[in-house]
């Protein structure tokens, strides 16, 4: 599998391009991992919704749940960390599409959580770090995100890597 990251705006561009829609996304030879924002940035998420190979998560890049009151015009929000929830779909997801030719994820920047989630799935997946790297060398994987996820590999699937 050739596992690659995008920034939001050109994941977009891309599915536009090669006219890959809800509609016709399940017929593809790849997988998509969807990472939003949870503050409103990215409330328009380009799949609406989980297919068998779609995923669509909404977490922010920060290691712990933040609340934030907007002084100028009284907006509160809740920016929130993946959850061992999240990490678990993720393993299950991509034990489901292992076999897929290429694993597209994105986030806002295609930096750092779709960098992590990569990441993980690079080594989970035992490919070679040579094609990963040259394909994703703009990533800054959060180590947070990686713990999780090899945290719950670990915990709830019986798999130690």
């Amino acid at each position: 599998m050739r596992i690659r990251t995008f920034p939001k705006d050109y994941f977009d561009s891309v599915m536009i391009q090669a006219n890959i829609t809800a509609d016709n996304v399940t017929s593809q030879p790849r997988c998509f991992i969807s990472i939003n924002d949870t503050c409103g940035t990215d409330e328009k998420p380009y799949f609406k919704e989980n297919t068998e190979n779609v995923l669509v998560l909404f977490f922010d890049d920060i290691d712990n749940d933040l609340y934030i009151k907007n002084d100028t015009n009284g907006k509160e929000m809740w920016h929130r960390a993946m959850t061992e929830e999240q990490a678990k779909e993720i393993i299950r997801f991509i034990d489901k599409n292992k076999d897929k030719m290429e694993c597209i994820i994105h986030c806002g920047a295609g930096v750092r959580r779709s960098g992590s989630v990569a990441k993980f799935i690079n080594k989970y997946l035992d490919l070679p770090w040579s094609k990963f790297h040259e394909d994703n060398r703009h990533i800054l994987p959060r180590e947070s995100i990686i713990k999780t996820l090899e945290s719950c590999t670990q915990k709830d699937f019986g798999i130690i890597k």
